[in-house]
């Protein structure tokens, strides 16, 4: 049985830490599927997720870590992928 919107909603914010239909409310659920497998798939790993301006964030064992943020070189960790992006965001501009 394929899942519902809200039960996608619920495993994104679970593990990814954001929902997806609030950033994009025209996404379909097939996307939002495949993106939860892509993640079940490198979350175990390490895998570059994003560049933003100076400042770049990796997935490394479950952790988003993101580097060229603090003046010591040291990444900040972040529980989420939105947290990071954030936080990216913030030093981007």
């Amino acid at each position: 049985m394929p899942k519902t919107r809200q039960q996608l909603s619920a495993e994104y914010l679970d593990r990814i830490g954001y929902d997806p239909f609030v950033d994009d409310p025209d996404i379909l659920l097939d996307k939002v599927e495949q993106t939860l497998a892509e993640y079940d798939e490198i979350a175990g790993g390490t895998c570059l997720v994003a560049s933003i301006g100076r400042a770049e964030i990796y997935l490394i064992d479950g952790d988003y870590l993101v580097y060229g943020v603090t003046a010591s070189g040291d990444p900040r960790v972040c529980h989420s992928e939105g947290m990071a992006r954030e936080i990216a965001s913030g030093v981007a501009a």
